[in-house]
């Protein structure tokens, strides 16, 4: 039997380029002769063109033939790939806790979500969506009911109507024109606080266990019922004056600076 050789030195990608079966006879040899990668090839009785008997010299030659293994793969260099796919559990260098994953970077414009507690000194951003907050002043005064802050309520009095209850205790109160405001407090020693303000004081009864001072007239026009309008002194440094529609009884006596004895009737 002769043997027939075929002679090329054709690479492809760098690689010894085989023959095709219809170029090849059965026993026929083929060799590629190119230094950057020798080759020999045979077709088998498959017609198949099988690579033979020279020494790989890269992995693309290797690979080339074939690129999947059972057998373990040592590199003593780096290894680069577009990706990686498998089990990692084995690698190391990666991070493996929250800390070194935040070590490289701490923002994310991914949703995270934790099945546990989250703790921080200082929460900041838009926490409408969070739950087991306070949403009305009953919820919020359940869990204390004292401030040490201003409390008020509506526009602040004297730019608008409004109630302000300052630390000290002062209540200010402004309210619509034309309505009737009513309030009582206690000083600090216990006693009943001064009642302040610039409009009319109306309710159906009234009593004060001090005096009562006023830089106007202090007006009644009660004319049924047992009640009087003054029981006590009435004092003052200017001329007052004791308006009243109807009797005005006095169960003392009566003392002033003077008399307008014009108008005094049924004197003898």
């Amino acid at each position: 039997m002769k043997l027939q050789l075929k002679r090329s030195s054709v690479l492809n990608n760098g690689v010894a380029k085989s023959p095709t079966d219809t170029q090849m006879e059965y026993g026929e040899l083929a060799v590629n002769y190119n230094t950057s990668d020798p080759a020999l090839f045979i077709k088998d009785s498959g017609n198949n063109i099988v690579r033979v008997s020279v020494q790989p010299t890269s992995l693309q030659t290797v690979t080339d033939v074939g690129n999947t293994t059972t057998n373990d793969i040592s590199v003593t260099g780096d290894v680069a790939a577009t990706t990686f796919t498998g089990d990692g559990s084995s690698l190391t260098g990666l991070p493996t806790s929250l800390q070194e994953v935040t070590d490289n970077g701490a923002t994310t414009t991914n949703s995270i979500s934790v099945t546990g507690t989250v703790t921080a000194t200082a929460f900041s951003g838009d926490g409408s969506s969070l739950s087991g907050l306070p949403t009305s002043l009953q919820q919020v005064t359940d869990n204390g009911a004292t401030t040490t802050h201003d409390i008020q309520i509506g526009s602040t009095p004297g730019s608008g109507n409004g109630v302000l209850i300052d630390n000290a205790g002062k209540v200010d109160v402004q309210a619509a024109a034309g309505s009737s405001v009513l309030w009582q407090g206690r000083d600090g020693s216990g006693g009943t606080s001064q009642i302040l303000g610039n409009g009319n004081l109306t309710a159906a009864r009234g009593t004060f266990t001090d005096q009562v001072g006023t830089t106007n007239q202090l007006v009644s026009n009660r004319t049924t019922g047992s009640y009087n309008c003054f029981n006590g002194q009435l004092n003052g440094t200017t001329k007052t004056s004791i308006t009243a529609a109807g009797d005005a009884t006095f169960a003392g006596t009566i003392t002033a600076a003077g008399y307008d004895i014009d108008s005094l009737t049924a004197l003898p």
